[in-house]
């Protein structure tokens, strides 16, 4: 490790320069040339073809794009193309070449952030030295006449995929094309990987069409060249003799002003791998950049990316990899099952199972595509093959009945007998057609009492008539109109169906997400989970609350039908909003829909003492005895309110009296089983069976079997409380904080001798669950680890699955810590100190867990100052033992195999 120089970078000071004199304007080439042969050079190719025109300037009158470039007088600046966060790009026009190109200058605002300027100098830098087909061309760099920098690149004509995807009417629509499109961003892609360069921000909308099937990739202001503290320093020496390094101003040093930038999130959340969205930016390598490429693959193939949303659902969904939307959509897609299965590993959460880079995601996409084109040549043989089959079969049956009319004419012979015969011909056509009337009308009936399977039949009866008699084409066009009408009612009523049956999975969701997990835990990534929730609900029904005329919200959530069950996870969601503080503004509007979808005069005062934060207003609808005929969701939504603004009265009468009226509501019996839990007057028998109601009611729901073992822990009842965790592993695998706050919270109610192999038997069964989970995996390595050296534990299984772990990980930090910690136990002191400090190389900062375990290992390979250094930062960051329990019992061993240091 080594520690950041504390030397303060120089400050930049921006010269401000005054107007420039005529004298010192430099005449551009052609102007001179001019000056001595006495005529100009206007050579001007035609302008270029492009279906979709010039690239547009939309403020000619912008600020910026009055300034002039220093020493540049061949440069007309026209306009303003574009602006971002960094920099504005004029259109200007080279005079001496006669070309119109795109200038990039950084914004006024930054011209005095030295790390800004850092970063815009490197993506010219960057941009000028990768040069490839696919990457915009940079041409030149220099200074404004206020010094502020500028580079200029080839102007792009074009349209973004971003464009191209929102044309199609269906996914599906110009798939082909578009994966071409997508082998040509691998392509550059591959190379940037090639040249230790990763882009950082890809999307659809930074990838550029042209007019004769171009692809380019832009906008490389968050790339980062891969020199320092990535994967590829190992071979960074036999790279150097291979290709040529992409070198910026930053490249030499990992100290600088850019330093400043680390932990931040930067790029695009819709598209970006979890590492990125956490800002662990010092970890990304190539595989973020394949993450990317796989959500673009995505949106491809489904006309979506990954996270969708609102801008906060979507950072939450990338930090966390919920990716069960995309996966399901992949899944509906009709794509090839192969390129599906790409996708979902270029998108994996962990980095290992992703294609180590660009260049062996194009490896697989060529395989894939070869493997395509041979199916298809094979599909265009066979086809080919059943077209002459068929050809040959009418050829023998036109002269089949050829023969066979020849023989009718001979055998009829005289007129007499010719018209007999037209009359009863004549007489079975109408019998032929009252016969299928008949059966059409009887499908008609069935039709319109959605008996669809026999309606068909009936039409299937009517065309056997018509085939037997071989005769009366319009007959057959009847039965097919009457077929086609029955189809027609079939989707008809399937998609009724499914309106119905989305309509129920969207109540159902929104009940879960108000009464499933978390309805009442503080903790504040529990709720952050609950909001993404009711975000991913509401929009999943094609229902924005946040933007759009109030009126039209209402009356489309009106439509539903259920006003007093969608006012309730409206006001849920409005105060999940409330009580931690993050969006007041939402928080008013969810409130106003609540309040306009369900009038009810008392929840409506009660909204209103929400809002203004009236604390009397709030304890009087207690005092006023109204609050005892309430609904169990109205009382639900008291009760919680009086929590979050920290009313303490006695609610227990209350909401027992609701339970007696509604024995069968769960909200209700959550509610109070939570209450006499937690409340200043505990009862754990009556907590326990108002719990065994609602589960009653709910089985699935995780938080009720935590809150179920909270209560038979308290009653001394441990292996029920284990069970009843292992059930809510078992009925929800996914909700991490059973295993986090809830094993937390599980600690407070079991004294020392029971924790411990509680916990172990919790831990284990989770890995049995889900054992392919990495963060299980390490949970039970973990706890196999901290019991070892007490009650015999299995050591050697523990270090099996750790060892597991950061193979399929190697930066994950609870992995690399767990496995070196372990280490420790076995004298493995190189090992585990090697580990240790990987995993505090990839966090923002060191743990307790990390430095204790690298002061053990060094002070055991004779290292006893370094050692007794790293144990006074440990010492400082150590645990409390009544505030973080759990981390203080699992960490006591090794605190005592520090007390060697400390009596050395």
């Amino acid at each position: 490790m080594s520690s950041p120089s504390g030397d303060e970078p120089p400050q930049r000071s921006v010269r401000q320069r005054p107007g420039v004199s005529d004298e010192s304007v430099q005449h551009s080439v052609i102007q001179r040339v001019a000056s001595r042969t006495g005529r100009s050079s206007p050579l001007s190719l035609p302008a270029e073809g492009s279906e979709h025109g010039a690239s547009p300037v939309i403020d000619a009158s912008s600020r910026d794009a009055r300034g002039i470039p220093e020493g540049r007088g061949s440069y007309q600046v026209l306009g303003e193309i574009a602006r971002g966060g960094m920099g504005v790009i004029l259109r200007s026009h080279d005079t001496d070449l006669g070309r119109d190109v795109a200038m990039k200058v950084l914004l006024e605002q930054h011209a005095d952030k030295d790390a800004i300027l850092q970063r815009f100098i490197e993506e010219a830098q960057i941009g000028g030295q990768l040069q490839h087909p696919g990457i915009v061309p940079v041409y030149e760099m220099g200074l404004m006449a206020d010094d502020r920098p500028y580079f200029t690149m080839k102007l792009v004509k074009g349209r973004t995929l971003a464009k191209l995807l929102a044309d199609r009417d269906q996914p599906s629509e110009d798939r082909p094309r578009l994966l071409n499109i997508f082998e040509k961003i691998c392509e550059t892609l591959a190379y940037a990987h090639a040249r230790n360069v990763i882009h950082r921000d890809l999307k659809p909308a930074n990838i550029m069409v042209g007019a004769f099937g171009e692809v380019q990739v832009v906008d490389w202001g968050l790339a980062k060249v891969l020199t320092d503290g990535s994967e590829n320093d190992e071979d960074l020496a036999a790279l150097q003799t291979q290709v040529s390094i992409i070198e910026t101003v930053r490249s030499g040093s990992s100290t600088g002003a850019s330093e400043s930038l680390v932990g931040s999130v930067m790029g695009t959340p819709a598209y970006m791998p979890p590492e990125q969205a956490q800002g662990d930016i010092d970890r990304l390598d190539e595989r973020a950049d394949v993450f990317g490429l796989g959500a673009i693959l995505c949106e491809i193939l489904t006309g979506k990316p990954p996270y969708t949303g609102g801008r906060d659902v979507i950072v939450q969904q990338a930090a966390r990899a919920k990716l069960d939307d995309a996966r399901e959509r992949l899944a509906g897609c009709g794509a090839n099952e192969a390129l599906v299965e790409l996708t979902l590993r270029c998108m994996s959460p962990a980095r290992g199972p992703r294609p180590r880079s660009a260049e062996s995601l194009l490896d697989e996409l060529r395989v894939w595509s070869a493997t395509q084109e041979e199916r298809m040549q094979s599909a265009v043989v066979e086809a080919a093959e059943s077209r002459v089959r068929a050809l040959a079969e009418r050829k023998a049956r036109r002269l089949t009945l050829a023969l066979a009319s020849t023989v009718l004419i001979v055998a009829l012979g005289g007129g007499g007998t010719w018209f007999e015969m037209e009359r009863r011909a004549a007489e079975s056509v109408t019998a032929l057609a009252r016969e299928v009337d008949d059966h059409l009308a009887r499908a008609a009936v069935l039709r319109g009492e959605a008996d669809f399977d026999g309606a068909f039949a009936a039409c299937d009866k009517a065309d056997a008539v018509v085939a037997a008699a071989g005769m009366d084409h319009e007959l057959g066009e009847r039965v097919a109109q009457t077929r086609q009408q029955i189809s027609a009612a079939v989707e008809t009523a399937a998609t009724r169906s499914a309106e119905a049956r989305r309509l129920d999975d969207f109540l159902l969701e929104l009940e879960d997400v108000v009464l499933g997990e978390g309805l009442d835990v503080g903790a504040s990534r529990v709720q952050r989970g609950r909001l993404a929730a009711f975000q991913s609900a509401f929009v999943g029904y094609d229902l924005e609350l946040f933007e759009g005329e109030t009126d039209k919200i209402v009356e489309r959530l009106g439509l539903i039908g259920r006003p007093v069950s969608v006012a309730q996870a409206l006001d849920e969601y409005a105060r999940v909003h409330r009580k931690f503080g993050w969006d007041a503004v939402e928080a008013t509007r969810l409130t106003e829909l609540a309040r306009r979808l369900d009038p009810d005069p008392v929840r409506n005062r009660m909204r209103d003492a929400i809002e203004r934060e009236d604390r009397a207003a709030l304890s009087g609808l207690l005092d006023s005895g109204e609050a005892y005929t309430w609904p169990p969701a109205t009382v639900a939504m008291f009760h919680l309110a009086l929590g979050d603004k920290g009313i303490v009265v006695d609610i227990e009468p209350l909401l027992r009296a609701c339970q007696q009226r509604h024995p069968d509501d769960p909200v209700i019996n959550q509610v109070l089983a939570s209450q006499l839990l937690r409340g200043s007057e505990k009862n754990f028998e009556d907590s326990l069976r108002f719990q065994a109601a609602a589960l009653a009611l709910r089985p699935n729901t995780a938080l009720y079997w935590v809150r179920s073992g909270y209560a038979q822990a308290e009653l001394g009842r441990i292996q029920e409380a284990v069970e009843s965790f292992q059930q809510a592993v078992r009925r929800d695998p996914a909700a991490a904080w059973v295993l986090g706050i809830g094993h937390e919270n599980l600690l407070e109610r079991m004294d020392e001798r029971h924790w411990l192999p509680a916990t172990l038997q919790i831990m284990e069964y989770a890995h049995q669950v889900d054992p392919d989970n990495l963060a299980s995996r390490n949970n039970f390595g973990w706890f196999l680890i901290v019991r070892a050296d007490s009650e015999g534990g299995d050591l050697a299984r523990g270090i099996a699955l750790l060892e597991q772990c950061v193979a399929a990980d190697p930066d994950e930090p609870a992995s690399l810590n767990s496995l070196g910690l372990a280490y420790l136990r076995t004298g493995r002191w190189r090992e585990a100190l090697d580990l240790l400090q990987h995993s505090i190389e990839v966090q923002d900062q060191p743990d307790h867990a990390d430095t204790l375990g690298v002061a053990i290992a060094l002070w055991h390979l004779d290292q006893r100052q370094l050692a007794r250094d790293w144990l006074t930062v440990a010492d400082s960051q150590a645990p409390h033992p009544v505030s973080d329990a759990s981390l203080f019992w699992q960490l006591r061993d090794f605190v005592a195999m520090a007390d060697v240091i400390r009596d050395g």
